[in-house]
């Protein structure tokens, strides 16, 4: 059941962010002159890195949960403020996040905070898409990926940061069930290795601004760099499976590898 709600969201996550960046202020963003690949990369990378370094210094210093839990509103909220925004004007755009706002509040379910995680991730990665060429968002999903891998195998501190946050009950993450009545279930009841497991933001995010960012020159080519994602993201829960024991994994490098085997592909066939 994991693999089809995994798909499922970042399929979702996939056409909302293609769909902002042709219309609203992702479409206008997208008519404007870009940056050079090298200097979106490196800006990306260096906001990247001391997002990082802040929140791990934060996870030291502050045992309260509410200051990580406003980060990650102030971010989710913003990005489900600019998708409708992008989709259907400014006025939308306040309701529905007026309405976000209630729901995460008011339902505090796991499908509720799985939605608008989705629209958040998605409103994110179409305003970021839309401002970065293609290749630029390739070297960054390459190099983010092999990063992954050795903050995962060998600093091991994206694991901690995630243990950290988990303890504080701050889900930096999309919350996926194995079994359908998990999602009825309250946040507060979802904990890693009893019925749940959990797909980072990041891993969702950056995918999406790849799709979004190819969006910006084809819907088709958008849709094939989506498809690899989706293979690379049911590759990741076939390997997961296959570990004896069930210990978190770097989830970016085989979802990235398929959206990126994807990029290469639509050179050919464009």
């Amino acid at each position: 059941m994991v693999m089809g709600e995994t798909l499922a969201a970042l399929a979702v996550t996939f056409v909302l962010a293609a769909a902002a960046v042709v219309r609203g202020t992702a479409a206008m963003l997208a008519s404007q002159p870009l940056a050079s690949d090298s200097a979106a990369v490196w800006t990306f990378l260096a906001a990247f890195a001391a997002a990082t370094i802040i929140i791990l210094l934060l996870l030291r210093t502050f045992k309260s949960s509410r200051l990580f839990e406003a980060v990650f509103l102030v971010a989710i909220f913003t990005g489900i403020g600019t998708l409708f925004a992008d989709l259907f004007g400014a006025p939308v755009a306040v309701l529905a996040t007026a309405v976000a706002v209630f729901v995460y509040y008011g339902a505090r379910s796991v499908a509720a905070f799985d939605l608008l995680l989705v629209l958040g991730c998605a409103g994110v990665a179409a305003n970021l898409g839309a401002a970065m060429r293609p290749v630029g968002v390739a070297v960054i999903l390459a190099i983010l990926a092999g990063y992954d891998i050795v903050a995962v195998y060998v600093t091991k501190h994206m694991v901690a940061m995630a243990e950290s946050l988990l303890r504080r009950r701050v889900f930096f993450a999309m919350i996926l069930p194995e079994r359908p009545a998990g999602f009825l279930l309250p946040v507060s009841e979802a904990v890693p290795g009893s019925g749940f497991v959990f797909l980072g933001t990041g891993d969702v995010i950056l995918p999406a601004l790849l799709v979004a960012s190819v969006a910006r020159v084809s819907l088709v080519a958008a849709a094939v760099v989506g498809l690899g994602a989706l293979s690379g993201a049911a590759a990741l829960h076939l390997l997961f499976l296959t570990q004896r024991v069930r210990k978190p994994m770097p989830a970016l490098p085989p979802i990235a590898a398929g959206a990126l085997l994807g990029l290469v592909v639509t050179f050919f066939i464009m």
